[in-house]
């Protein structure tokens, strides 16, 4: 449904969606959507399955119970991730760039997430030299949790973070290294 062919009060704009002027990204934004739901249904049909063991059996052991927490919690990431998609679309998403300090701010995302790291083993190494940037903080939030998801979900041993600076033209970089496990030879779900 597209909802800009709906009126407004007089005196007020009218939100125009981010792709009302492409048509063609509309057919992106949908593809976006089906890659979305794909997303969301594998680790819901993996939690309903362990679910549905654990009523009948009435046990369930600590790493099934860990499985259905993480496959839950992406669902949960996917959900936010769609929630930020659809205030992008909407065109109600209003960019305000200030000054941070990346350095800072990587080193806060992973005290946050610390407890997950160590629930997975994961070693982080962090070579970090200061930087300043200028960004709006939520796209910067989401943008340091999108790297730690994905790094987290695919790291097959240590994960290594490093800010450093290109000389020419002056910009900071930020770099997440690590040995990547392929979807096809991720452990199964409840292997210890």
């Amino acid at each position: 449904m597209d909802l800009t062919i709906l009126p407004t009060a007089p005196g007020k704009a009218s939100v125009q969606p981010a792709f009302a002027a492409d048509p063609g990204a509309a057919d992106g934004f949908r593809d976006l959507l089906g890659q979305l739901g794909r997303e969301i249904a594998a680790p819901m049909t993996a939690a309903l399955e362990r679910v549905n063991a654990f009523a009948t059996t009435g046990r369930i052991d600590r790493a099934g119970l860990r499985a259905l927490r993480d496959e839950i919690e992406a669902v949960r990431r996917l959900g936010l991730s769609a929630q930020q998609l659809s205030r992008f679309a909407s065109g109600r998403v209003r960019q305000n760039p200030e000054r941070l300090n990346l350095s800072q701010t990587l080193r806060d995302a992973l005290t946050q997430r610390s407890r997950e790291t160590a629930s997975r083993g994961i070693d982080l190494r962090q070579d970090l030299k200061p930087a300043e940037i200028l960004i709006d903080a939520s796209m910067a939030s989401a943008l340091l949790q999108s790297v730690l998801d994905w790094s987290f979900e695919h790291a097959r041993s240590h994960i290594e973070f490093r800010i450093d600076f290109k000389t020419w033209p002056v910009h900071a970089r930020l770099a997440c290294r690590f040995a990547y496990i392929p979807a096809d030879e991720l452990p199964a779900l409840g292997a210890e």
